[in-house]
């Protein structure tokens, strides 16, 4: 458990920081560029999303299944996932190829060009971090991401600060790529990776884990990108550009619980054939740290929606706020991935028929509640879907695992903190009550918070909690050690 703590903060503190440097683009890009233009960079992107998320299928996700229960057949299950991903990619391709028309005739400025090849790098040799993580050397997708993300945040700023066009941004960002995809090849070679010939006995049984899985994650990313598709042939990239900035907070849920997910995932795996409660309880056991980190993030959030706003991304993006804290509805809902007990025990079928029937459900109530409300009308749906959805997927685990409602999640631990952040929030409030300026007021309140939800958590000593501010204290406590001794 040690070792698996030990991986889940290394990996936490990778995502985190990652996604701190990857913040700064858009903080940087809207004071440099001007909304419109801002807007064509997002849109760029968006295409670049969704299309991508078809091309790559979650091919590269099953190393984490497959390595996990047999290291032995490594070099040929990364070979094949390589040759998976070039076929998906090629398909891919020749499929948009065909519908090139209807793409630029949909998008504000013609970048097919740029989306082919950015797809053609960056869908290719895509595996590095799902083969680490399959390996238990979480630090080694620490240092790749970081890297790897505050090079490309200091090509991407440097370039829209020189040139302010849109296109030279774009450029860049292919270059860039294309070096991450000349090391990952080289990286391949290096450790004997590349097999020139395809097992099939291990692709059949890769395949069969795929198709499911990877129809699943098509269907799971449209979802999510589908209300930015609506905005941006309907309103334009102006108003792209405020549903970008309102859901920027949304790729701080999945950095917590991918970084734990990632984790007990191939522990998952290794044990659900023999021990399919033990499991399962991994699960539950992370859905509980998922919660405990996410909770403050959610109150603060509320409360100071409109400053994170104000301060990171200007006055003019303040049409965003309300769009933000409607995403913030189901940010302590997405703590429960429900999906992961379902793919450990192989039945992503059961994953795919839920997402199908989610999927025509929510674009019927997307345009629905877009022609009666507008703008706000496809983040409303999307939560409510997700809420649905939660639910569903909760009953699925239930039968696969033959367990009862009071059996699903540790329900008391679950209550306590969610009411912890709730019974703590009169501190944010004070903080108004004093003649401060909005940011130091917030800063200040919200370490206040934060101190004082993490000494009331700490009363309760729950496992999870306590583990993890164990190895937090350790960590700092060394680190004082180490500054003076030296």
């Amino acid at each position: 458990m040690s070792s698996r703590t030990n991986r889940v903060t290394i990996l936490a503190i990778s995502k985190l920081l990652n996604f701190a440097v990857q913040f700064l683009t858009p903080v940087f890009l809207v004071r440099i560029i001007d909304r419109e233009l801002y807007g064509q960079y997002k849109e760029f992107f968006v295409y670049a999303s969704l299309i991508g998320t078809f091309i790559a299928f979650s091919i590269k996700y099953n190393l984490l299944y497959f390595i996990s229960k047999n290291p032995e057949g490594t070099k040929y299950y990364v070979s094949n996932t390589i040759y998976m991903e070039f076929t998906a990619c090629l398909i891919g391709i020749i499929i948009i190829y065909v519908f090139k028309s209807n793409i630029i005739g949909t998008t504000s400025f013609n970048f097919f060009f740029l989306l082919v090849a950015y797809l053609i790098i960056t869908k290719n040799f895509d595996f590095l971090e799902a083969y680490w993580l399959s390996q238990k050397k979480s630090a080694y997708v620490f240092y790749y991401s970081f890297v790897y993300a505050a090079l490309r945040v200091i090509s991407v700023v440097a370039t829209a600060y020189l040139t302010k066009n849109v296109i030279s941004i774009l450029y860049t960002v292919v270059i860039f790529e294309i070096f991450r995809l000349l090391f990952s090849i080289v990286f391949s070679i290096y450790k004997k990776l590349l097999v020139f010939k395809v097992n099939y006995e291990f692709l059949k049984e890769q395949l069969v884990y795929i198709v499911p899985l990877g129809l699943a994650g098509l269907l799971v990313d449209f979802n999510a990108d589908v209300s930015k598709i609506v905005i941006s042939t309907n309103l334009g990239p102006a108003a792209l550009a405020l549903y970008a900035i309102g859901s920027q907070r949304v790729p701080l849920i999945s950095i917590i619980q991918t970084s734990i997910a990632d984790v007990i995932f191939p522990d998952m795996a290794e044990k659900v054939k023999d021990e399919p409660i033990s499991a399962l309880t991994l699960w539950k056991r992370a859905n509980v740290l998922y919660l405990f980190l996410l909770v403050p993030l959610f109150y603060l959030q509320l409360y100071y929606a409109e400053t994170i706003i104000k301060v990171l991304f200007t006055k003019d993006y303040l049409g965003s706020v309300s769009l933000f804290q409607i995403y913030l509805g189901f940010f302590l809902l997405q703590c429960f991935e429900m999906g992961i007990p379902i793919r450990v025990k192989n039945k992503n079928g059961l994953l795919l028929v839920g997402h199908i029937f989610y999927t025509i459900v929510h674009i019927g109530v997307l345009y629905l509640l877009y022609s009666l409300i507008g703008f706000l009308g496809p983040a409303i749906a999307f939560v409510f879907m997700e809420i649905i959805f939660t639910f569903y997927f909760g009953s699925l685990i239930l039968k696969i695992y033959n367990i009862k409602v009071k059996e699903l999640l540790y329900w008391r631990k679950i209550f306590i903190i969610i009411t912890i952040g709730l019974v703590c929030t009169p501190v944010l409030f004070a903080g108004s009550l004093l003649n401060l300026n909005q940011v130091v007021t917030a800063i200040v309140f919200s370490i206040i918070y934060i101190i004082l939800y993490l000494i009331v958590v700490s009363h309760f000593h729950f496992d999870e909690t306590d583990m993890f501010l164990s190895k937090i204290s350790k960590k700092l406590k060394l680190e004082q050690r180490w500054k003076r001794s030296a």
